[in-house]
């Protein structure tokens, strides 16, 4: 997952300050290139090598209202990448609140203009765009991390953990209904440590990092 954040400013809003529907695809523009420079991909040293990148197919689900002055942040996923095609996903987030306002995918396809082929760069450097984002891709895992606790203290854990890597995605699930675990039994602990564990692993997480004292002391080695 990559993040590209940016504020609404007031001409990108109607007369009740909410942003027009037609700017987000803006916004998954302006994420798009930024993920790609990010990537190593310059688009004026790619056009200039004669690479293009047409939009074949946009998709967008409005959810909620973006206002103006509101930052947001623009999650950008490459979804899937092969010789001749680039499929993103995004989900632009109301950074003050952290809700959900908007999804949306893009599909593109790379080649060459017809009459300027592809040449590699003078330093020799493999710059076709699809190769490149495919290592990019290999190289990084975009399912986020879990955190688990039996209350909300673990929340701290998840501050510092954005602040460190805001391209991270948090899964955080913290069992206020059966809280305190302390006055648990070890049974009823570890009962609920691996149905959170559970849930963890139905999102997809790539890790767990456990927030708890009190679970880390009583699950068994085989919890890990």
């Amino acid at each position: 997952m990559f993040t590209y954040k940016r504020r609404v400013t007031f001409y990108e809003t109607d007369g009740m300050k909410v942003v027009h529907h037609a700017n987000y695809l803006k916004y998954f523009e302006e994420a798009r290139v930024e993920y790609l420079r990010a990537g190593g991909l310059d688009l004026n040293e790619l056009m200039e090598e004669g690479i293009v990148f047409p939009i074949v197919e946009v998709s967008v689900k409005y959810l909620k209202s973006a206002c103006y002055d509101d930052t947001l942040l623009i999650r950008t996923y490459l979804r899937c990448v092969d010789r001749v095609r680039l499929d993103f996903d995004y989900e632009v987030v109301r950074e003050s609140t952290g809700e959900l306002l908007t999804t949306g995918a893009y599909g593109q396809y790379v080649h060459p203009y017809e009459d300027r082929p592809y040449r590699a760069s003078s330093e020799g450097k493999d710059r076709r765009p699809c190769e490149a984002l495919r290592r990019r891709q290999d190289i990084m895992d975009n399912r986020p991390i879990g955190i688990m606790d039996s209350g909300i203290g673990g929340l701290t854990v998840a501050r510092v953990l954005h602040e460190t890597y805001p391209e991270e995605g948090i899964v955080f699930l913290g069992d206020t209904k059966r809280n305190p675990y302390g006055e648990r039994s070890r049974d009823d602990i570890v009962r609920f440590s691996f149905a959170i564990k559970d849930f963890l692993k139905e999102h997809q997480v790539k890790m767990i990092l456990i927030a708890c004292n009190t679970i880390s002391f009583n699950v068994p080695p085989a919890f890990f």
